[in-house]
């Protein structure tokens, strides 16, 4: 990211205890508390996601995390525990064009869409018509 530039940048917070939510897939039945915060700049967009599970608090305030990363007597369930955001990368630009070259305006259904690669060394993520197989699995290995 450009240090000059300030990005925009957001909390997802209920409070500053975190927004608690029901799991449906990470622990089914469960609720989880989310600290997420977000920044995005023109060519980067950091998560610095974290879930915690506010209902396995023991009876006398401790918790089974040895690790002690947790936000008051909650385990860490999921995300950085050193608090490190990801931070992903623009691959590509989409652009749209006018199919028959005039100037008239059209509706954004008759618009063709363009994609530009901006970091060729990550067009690879991008599916199928943008590597070979073996080049895949090379960067799964």
């Amino acid at each position: 990211n450009d240090k000059n530039d300030d990005g925009c940048h957001a909390t997802m917070e209920a409070g500053s205890k975190g927004a608690i939510v029901d799991s449906i897939s990470l622990i089914p039945g469960k609720r989880i508390l989310i600290k997420d915060e977000l920044s995005l700049w023109e060519n980067e967009f950091w998560i610095n996601d974290r879930g915690y599970n506010p209902d396995a608090v023991d009876e006398d305030g401790t918790d089974n995390n040895e690790s002690g990363d947790a936000v008051g007597n909650m385990p860490f369930v999921y995300g950085n525990r050193r608090g490190i955001p990801y931070k992903l990368e623009r691959v590509s630009c989409i652009s749209t064009r006018n199919p028959y070259g005039g100037g008239e305006e059209l509706s954004s259904h008759q618009l063709l869409l363009d994609r530009t690669i901006i970091k060729q060394e990550l067009a690879w993520t991008l599916g199928e018509d943008f590597r070979e197989q073996t080049e895949y699995e090379e960067k799964l290995r």
